[in-house]
């Protein structure tokens, strides 16, 4: 083959390689913006703009309005009253009675079960004729106070009302962690992706650089024609990855945009580097899992669970108990011909009147009652048995990740040194290249194993700092790590 009819031929090619893609529709891409950000700053944004974490903060915050809600029958009330009586009269036939009744009072049930009333009232008669002098005025004061059921802190739900706080706010950092652990996922397979579209873009350089002196040691007659085959597969192999490559830097920036609720098209850049996070401290079991036991947003949220269930079980025995009630009342009447003495005779208690009792009360079917405790009960010791599964998680699963960091960390040591490896044996092939020992193929073969090694290493370090990052979200602390506050 001449020299004019292989330049021909590489001209040929060029311009089916150049209409090849045209017709694929590969052209460059738009200028987009850039932009670049830490991991930190990655999580901080991302968990300030999330949909789903602002609604559960709206949960939490209703539960809290629920809790003070709660407390609602246990507030004092005040009331007034007023009444215009026209009746008839039972004395005198044709007359009527006409009188205004007015007053204030107030009505407290405390939590422990004391319910206490009080009134100031008076009537006015302005016709007719009464079995009382006018004008009538009254001080009354009442209290109920239960012996048995009814009576004491276990006698309400407040208690069990305000955990809900604590449940929601359990709900909401396992919420969070587990966002903050697809956030980090996202960034650390973004920095993977830009690690990795920078190897294989070496590699098509060196690929292409080793074509183009090929190609000239050709036209020298320095290599057999049929060499070019070799660097050009080569080549086309490492353009095929790049491609690839490319693709899944794109897919990275989108998904981590995606939880950051970023512009779709900024191009994110990861500027922390997976071996600036290989390097963690050796794991202490007994202390990482007392940690966990006591952080750990699901065990909390099963502790309080527990505690409502207990709370539950408290009421419910209240509720069995027969009801026997103490009862008693006094009234400070005034009556008189005038207003100012019927006031007077209020407060000087001049003719008071007392009452005191006792209620009692027992149903005579007491199935129901038992069956609601038995049922409280059960909840109660369903509430413990997933405690103890919560607790045996977190504890199996910290055992399973320190294994993988143990074994993960071993496996990144050797790829390093495979990574040397590699390196020496691509220069010592290449030395035997030039002096004639070796062949363009076991170069090129070399070179690949280079690029695999530099690849498994990239893969180690993102699989040790995932880790990493589950280790922090198993022990509840992930959220914390993150610079964030959960009040």
């Amino acid at each position: 083959m001449s020299e004019r009819t292989r330049e021909c031929g590489k001209k040929m090619l060029g311009v089916c390689l150049t209409l090849l893609i045209l017709c694929a529709g590969i052209s460059p891409a738009p200028a987009q913006a850039v932009r670049q950000l830490t991991r930190d700053e990655a999580r901080q944004e991302a968990a300030a703009k999330n949909l789903g974490l602002l609604l559960a903060r709206k949960d939490r915050q209703r539960a809290e309005r629920l809790a003070v809600t709660s407390h609602r029958p246990y507030v004092p009330i005040l009331t007034a009253d007023t009444t215009w009586s026209d009746d008839t009269s039972l004395l005198v036939s044709g007359e009527r009675n006409r009188s205004l009744r007015y007053g204030v009072g107030a009505q407290w049930e405390l939590a422990q079960g004391t319910q206490l009333d009080a009134r100031l009232g008076a009537t006015e008669f302005f016709s007719g004729q009464s079995f009382v002098p006018t004008p009538a005025t009254a001080l009354t004061f009442g209290v109920v106070q239960p012996l048995l059921r009814g009576f004491g802190p276990q006698a309400n739900l407040l208690a069990q009302a305000d955990m809900q706080v604590q449940l929601q706010r359990a709900l909401f950092i396992q919420q969070l962690n587990d966002f903050l652990v697809d956030v980090d996922l996202a960034y650390w397979n973004l920095a993977y992706a830009q690690a990795d579209l920078s190897i294989k873009e070496r590699s098509r350089d060196r690929a292409q650089t080793q074509f183009e002196e090929t190609q000239e040691n050709i036209r020298r007659d320095l290599l057999a024609e049929s060499e070019i085959y070799v660097v050009e597969d080569n080549l086309v192999r490492f353009e095929q990855q790049l491609l690839a490559s490319r693709e899944s830097l794109e897919l990275a920036q989108a998904r981590l945009a995606r939880l950051m609720r970023a512009e779709p098209r900024t191009s994110l850049v990861a500027t922390d580097a997976l071996e600036q996070q290989s390097s963690m401290g050796a794991l202490d079991w007994e202390r990482d899992v007392e940690r966990s036991l006591r952080h750990n947003p699901e065990v909390i949220f099963q502790e309080v669970v527990r505690a409502q269930a207990r709370e539950q079980v408290e009421f419910d025995r209240n509720q069995i108990r027969p009801r026997l009630d103490a009862i008693g009342g006094a009234t400070l009447n005034g009556v008189g011909d005038s207003r100012a003495q019927s006031w007077g005779e209020v407060a000087t208690a001049r003719n008071p009147d007392y009452a005191v009792g006792l209620r009692f009360e027992l149903p005579l079917d007491r199935a129901p009652d038992y069956a609601r405790v038995e049922q409280a009960e059960i909840a109660l010791q369903r509430a413990e048995t997933a405690l103890l599964n919560s607790q045996d998680r977190v504890r199996y699963d910290l055992r399973e990740l320190s294994v993988q960091v143990e074994r993960r960390t071993q496996i990144l040591a050797l790829t390093a040194r495979q990574v040397e490896l590699s390196e020496l044996k691509l220069e010592t092939e290449r030395e035997k290249y030039r002096s004639g020992l070796s062949t363009l193929v076991n170069v090129v073969q070399f070179q690949r194993e280079l690029d695999n090694a530099r690849i498994a290493r990239q893969r180690a370090l993102l699989d040790l700092v995932i880790l990493r990052t589950r280790i922090a979200n198993t022990s509840g602390l992930l959220y914390e790590q993150a610079g964030l506050e959960v009040r």
